[in-house]
């Protein structure tokens, strides 16, 4: 052998042996670790790795699972998780446990997953279960495109992947993939979470009165793009203030504008000193205590990021990011103590009520909101003008006003119906606006005042309404229908109808 041959040997021994050494380096732990961090892409290559090296070891199969359901990779998330079951005798008997509740979960998982079906958009996928959710497809596209530019520019980052969204047809389905017990979606009204390296959302079909959807799209992106540059150790607190600054970005609004909702919640949590600290957002909102603390804290978060990009923009914004990542103090950014301060020495809002029953789901129906004191006697209204005793039930109606307060939507939209129908049109319409002054996310308020417009003959007003209540929820059939009647004559419907089934008239209600 001559010296060239020695030299190419020695080279090809070294190259060997390193690669040996990178892949008997890698452990269970370390694909942990990436996954913790939303690098799922190394975490999946370490794992692949770990099996090769390790392929009887059911340990290794356990990661493995996890991260290829990371990926995306559903049935061979199931099925190697399927190999860490079938030797658990010989797993740290520590681990055992949680191998079996990571089976079981993948296991449950892809039997509800493998009936999706995919759209490719060119920066991210869209899949449903319900063929009705189809029609979000555009507008889900259109949304998040917008988004992953103005949000790439505001935080400094975007990702260079696919990103992956799930629309699930009811709380159950949700709840089922989410981890997410019943009682607290029920308690604090998650209705999406970014979590396993994707976006998954309930349809807004599934809720009655529908909800910001394309919002709640993009905060969760926020969340996406946050967990991607800072992994584990960004504080919650500030990952919600930033996605709930930034959830109204895709369509170029500022965030940082408080509903009177959030006012009337701030009042009362000053009142009742029951403000909501940042330790006790951890490790979720969803984990707070009920509605009425989530919708508290959301508010405080939103306030306190509105105060600093009040004081210095975006940069500032990043400024935060940068130093929670680094570990370093961001209280010269805000402070819980700052944020605490101002809110009480904020005037008291005069919503002295919030609605705080959370999202009521198709499948519960109205009443699962509760029967409270006020509907009794709107009830009670409904009852008397069917009897013809409309003195009587204008009477009960004011009485509903006053014991309901700002505390519910559902009042004044049923205020609303029963004085027009006893021909009081400006006291409805006075109702329907209070009704989205205080709930500006309700769809059948926007489509009561709608039709009210139709009625009075404000036409581009009801128009408007109509299409404010498609946003919310683009299944409503009575609101797609009054929006046709109000179109322009030259408009062609039997175009605009096609436009409504593949969702694409979504995009033409600005």
């Amino acid at each position: 052998m001559n010296s060239s041959e020695t030299r190419i040997h020695i080279l090809v021994s070294i190259a060997v042996l390193l690669t040996c050494t990178v892949l008997f380096s890698i452990t269970p732990q370390y694909v942990l670790d990436e996954i913790a961090e939303g690098r799922a892409r190394s975490a999946l290559k370490a794992a692949d790795s770990l099996v090769k090296v390790n392929p009887s070891d059911p340990y290794s199969a356990y990661v493995h699972a996890l991260a290829l359901y990371e990926e995306g990779m559903y049935k061979e998330a199931a099925d190697a998780a399927e190999r860490s079951a079938d030797r658990l005798a010989v797993i740290d008997p520590s681990n055992r446990k949680e191998v079996i509740s990571v089976h079981d979960y993948l296991r449950d998982s892809w039997k509800l997953l493998r009936e999706f079906k995919k759209v490719e958009g060119r920066s991210f996928s869209l899949s449903y279960y319900n063929p009705k959710d189809s029609i979000l497809a555009f507008e889900v596209f259109r949304v998040l495109d917008s988004a992953k530019v103005i949000i790439g520019r505001d935080l400094g980052y975007i990702p260079e992947d696919t990103v992956r969204v799930e629309i699930y047809p009811d709380k159950a389905s949700f709840i089922s993939v989410s981890t997410l017990t019943e009682d607290e979606v029920k308690r604090t009204g998650t209705i999406a979470l970014c979590k396993f390296n994707r976006i998954m959302i309930i349809s807004p079909r599934a809720l009655l009165r529908g909800y910001k959807w394309r919002e709640t799209l993009c905060h969760e992106y926020v969340h996406f793009v946050l967990h991607r540059m800072a992994g584990t150790r960004l504080p919650l607190w500030i990952h919600e203030a930033i996605a709930r600054f930034e959830e109204v970005r895709f369509d170029g609004r500022t965030g940082g504008n408080l509903s009177q909702s959030e006012k009337g919640l701030l009042s009362r949590a000053v009142r009742n000193n029951s403000l909501i600290t940042f330790a006790r957002m951890y490790p979720s909102m969803a984990k707070l205590k009920n509605a009425t603390e989530t919708g508290t804290a959301f508010a405080e978060v939103h306030l306190a990021m509105k105060l600093l990009h009040e004081k210095c923009g975006y940069p500032c914004v990043r400024t935060l990011i940068k130093t929670a990542i680094s570990g370093g103090n961001t209280d010269s950014l805000i402070s819980e103590r700052y944020l605490f301060d101002f809110i009480k020495s904020m005037p008291v809002s005069a919503t002295s009520f919030a609605d705080t029953s959370g999202p009521v789901f198709t499948e519960d129906g109205e009443s699962e909101a509760g029967e409270n004191s006020y509907q009794k006697w709107v009830r009670l209204a409904d009852k008397l003008l069917k009897e013809k005793r409309s003195v009587a039930a204008i009477k009960e109606l004011e009485r509903a006003s006053v014991v309901a307060g700002g505390a519910s939507s559902w009042v004044f939209t049923q205020m609303a119906v029963l004085y027009s129908d006893n021909g009081e049109n400006e006291k409805a319409l006075s109702a329907l606006n209070k009704a989205i002054d205080l709930f500006p996310d309700d769809c059948n308020a926007y489509f009561r005042r709608a039709r009210l417009n139709q009625k009075l003959g404000h036409v581009s007003a009801a128009a408007d309404d109509a299409r404010r209540a498609l946003e919310i929820n683009p299944f409503h059939g009575e609101a797609r229908e009054l929006l046709l009647e109000a179109l322009d004559p030259e408009v062609n419907r039997e175009e605009y109808r096609r436009e409504m089934r593949n969702g694409s008239y979504l995009y033409k209600l600005k």
